[in-house]
């Protein structure tokens, strides 16, 4: 009597390939971890190298800008389009300033604030000025800029 038997695939054999792919991955991540984290990246940010492409200080787009207070424009201030209240503009800023850690103080943006044309009513100021709009920047670090150098 003969039986009819199906062939057995081992499994060992494709256990051992995902077991190598899973290594290989695992050991790539371990070795890029231990790049980023090595002193490479602090030996470029110690020298003062100029020579990338990307800026120390980048300049939010004035369009986002403008759109992000043309949206906050309509919402708030819809009696008096093109202006918002101080306030706003100051919370605004700081919003931006905690995010991005730029170091501004309270002082300093009060400045920036006090600089925009006022209207007539003085709790209000035209937020369409090069000043604000310019105000919106941050510092990057080194890490940062290779990062937007690579992101084509």
């Amino acid at each position: 009597e003969i039986q009819a038997t199906t062939p057995r695939r081992s499994t060992t054999r494709s256990s051992t390939k995902s077991s190598d792919a899973v290594g290989v991955a695992t050991d790539t991540a371990r070795r890029f971890r231990l790049v980023a984290s090595h002193s490479f990246f602090s030996e470029l940010a110690s020298r003062e190298h100029d020579n990338l492409c990307v800026p120390r200080e980048f300049q939010v787009p004035q369009g986002t800008v403008r759109r992000a207070f043309q949206k906050l424009d309509s919402t708030t201030s819809t009696s008096h389009p093109g202006e918002l209240r101080k306030s706003e503009v100051l919370q605004a800023l700081w919003r931006f300033d905690v995010t991005f850690e730029t170091g501004r103080n309270d002082e300093q943006r009060r400045r920036i604030v006090d600089e925009l044309e006022r209207s007539d009513d003085c709790t209000l100021v035209t937020w369409q000025s090069a000043t604000l709009i310019g105000a919106f920047s941050v510092r990057l670090n080194m890490r940062e800029r290779i990062y937007f150098a690579l992101d084509v």
